[in-house]
């Protein structure tokens, strides 16, 4: 087995605890105590940028059935289309808003490497508005974990990618 395993197998015992699933998504389920709930109110405020360019978030039963299927608070499928539950969190929220301009600046072409550069950013672009939208402290920590894990896997995908190329 190889480094990656034993990484992910070490990060999923320190997240589980505190409502992290096995593929470092958050649980579909929002510990009200823990995290976070964007308010419908701050959902529309948020995404008012998106949904003026024509961005649609979806919540109906099918995108509900999805998100289950990859245990995830929220998805975005592209620059005008983000799956969401009703109650997500704030977080959450603005991280799924900030992917969509990635798609919309042609900044994820869909490779592992993309996909966790943006990860970073969007979590980091999420803890410059932890004061803003008075993010708990447990919150702001379980994206500051997430920030760690995501630069460590880039790291080793950086180096993988220069080891084939050399």
């Amino acid at each position: 087995m190889d480094m990656a395993f034993y990484f992910e197998k070490a990060m999923l015992e320190k997240y589980k605890s505190v409502g992290y699933n096995r593929n470092m998504k958050r649980k579909k389920y929002i510990d009200n105590s823990k995290m976070s709930i964007a308010s419908k109110s701050l959902i529309n405020k948020l995404s008012r940028k998106f949904r003026r360019r024509g961005g649609v978030i979806i919540n109906d039963e099918s995108s509900i059935v999805y998100l289950d299927s990859r245990n995830a608070e929220a998805i975005t499928l592209d620059a005008y289309t983000i799956l969401m539950r009703e109650k997500i969190s704030i977080s959450a929220l603005i991280e799924e808003l900030e992917h969509s301009e990635q798609y919309l600046r042609n900044e994820n072409d869909g490779s592992r490497l993309d996909v966790v550069k943006n990860e970073i950013l969007a979590k980091e672009k999420s803890l410059r508005y932890a004061d803003r939208y008075k993010l708990p402290k447990i919150e702001i920590e379980f994206v500051k974990k997430d920030i760690e894990l995501y630069k460590k896997i880039y790291r080793r995908l950086t180096e993988d990618e220069s080891n084939k190329n050399s």
